[in-house]
């Protein structure tokens, strides 16, 4: 009886050795893994900062746009800081029609994007926002000169049709200034300028008309691409998308 109790003490003491030893690797990993730099979870966009924009010199602003609106294969005309773009070089982004604040969870296309292309023009003046052919549909010369002029319902606008083009390309317009004399200028009554394709019918809604628009932020042009879907919001539109680019502004 006496050996076997002197067993189970033998056995008893060396599987408690054991365990101190255990607990004493234990024990120095752990000291050990407090001294390795651990990630911090949830703080992932401390380091982002100036690596989620990019910085524009364009006409006499800097702006620091976010990389996620610039189209892909695009970033050949950034330029070094402090440094201007060629002239007729600008910038193409598509913006997500819901940062400018309108639902869009089922839309596709330019009914959930809008295109925008910025542009440097260092001798502007409010008649550089139109087009030539703009500023024809709204004194009837040129191809004008039979213009057709309709109120779209939908839109709230008149379009302004060359003859030839009638009625897949026009210009939408505030005012007909076919019913009355006035001494206001197209660039002050042109909304956008909107077609169709040939080859479609255009829908009740718009939706596959594509329009296009323009805004200016100092002496660089804001051209805006979206489907006429949303031409009931143009307002809107042209006033968030400024309101986008002057804060992206140094």
């Amino acid at each position: 009886m006496v050996g076997r109790a002197s067993a189970r003490v033998q056995v008893f003491t060396a599987d408690y050795g054991v365990m101190v030893v255990i607990n004493r690797i234990i024990i120095k990993l752990a000291l050990f893994a407090l001294l390795i730099p651990m990630p911090l979870v949830g703080c992932g966009k401390v380091d982002s900062g100036r690596d989620s924009v990019a910085s524009y010199a364009i006409g006499s602003a800097e702006l620091d746009i976010p990389k996620k609106y610039l189209l892909p294969g695009f970033p050949a005309s950034m330029v070094p800081k402090g440094e201007r773009m060629d002239a007729g070089e600008g910038v193409s982004l598509k913006i997500p029609i819901r940062d400018l604040g309108f639902d869009a969870d089922d839309e596709k296309g330019l009914m959930r994007d809008v295109i925008v292309f910025l542009y440097d023009e260092p001798t502007y003046d409010k008649s550089k926002r139109i087009t030539s052919d703009i500023d024809d549909a709204w004194s009837g010369k040129g191809l004008y000169r039979e213009k057709l002029v309709e109120f779209d319902q939908v839109a709230g606008l008149y379009r302004f049709f060359p003859r030839a083009g009638y009625p897949k390309i026009w210009h939408y317009f505030s005012t007909d200034n076919t019913k009355s004399e006035t001494l206001a200028e197209a660039a002050d009554n042109w909304v956008a300028s909107c077609k169709v394709s040939p080859l479609k019918e255009e829908a009740d809604d718009l939706t596959n008309v594509s329009c296009k628009t323009k805004v200016t932020f100092g002496d660089i042009q804001i051209q805006i691409s979206f489907s006429g879907g949303r031409i009931r919001y143009i307002d809107t539109i042209r006033e968030q998308t400024y309101k986008m680019i002057r804060s992206w502004a140094n």
